[in-house]
Parts: structure tokens; sequence; C-alpha cells
């Protein structure tokens, strides 16, 4: 497996889509329970994962893997 290290750039982009807080109970349940987001186009439901993720990763020093349909939506949260 190839290590991948995300550039100065990479990582400035993530904090600021990742910067709005989330649920700590999300936080305290993920991988115990299952999290459902449910909602329309344009609601943030890929936000909020992404948000998720990336906080469990910082606090948790935890693997992430994030499978989605909207993968249009995930690279625009990513790169813009």
């Amino acid at each position: 497996t190839r290590q991948l290290t995300p550039t100065c750039l990479d990582r400035q982009r993530i904090e600021r889509v990742c910067s709005a807080a989330v649920r700590e109970e999300w936080v305290d349940v993920m991988g115990a329970r299952e999290l459902i987001f449910r909602g329309g186009g344009g609601t943030g439901k890929t936000t909020v994962l992404l948000r998720l993720a990336w906080k469990a990763y910082r606090e948790r020093d935890a693997r992430i893997l994030i499978l989605t349909y909207n993968v249009h939506r995930l690279f625009l949260s990513v790169m813009c």
C-alpha cells in the first residue's frame, strides 16, 4: 500500500471544508452504530460526512474510507 501525503494546499482545502463543527454524539457513536444522513440534493450530507471523517482522523488518528455515489460533489468539496 502506497502512503499518500497531502500537500500544504490540500491540507488548507481540507481544513476549509471541514472547519465547521459536527455533533459530538456522532463522533462518539461512529464505529459502534450506523449513521444515516438523509436529505435532498444540496443539503450538505456529503459535507457533513467529510467533516465527521476529518474530525475522527484528527482526534483519533482513525483510518477513514468514504464510499459515496456522489463523486462529483465529493471532488468539489475537497478541491474548492
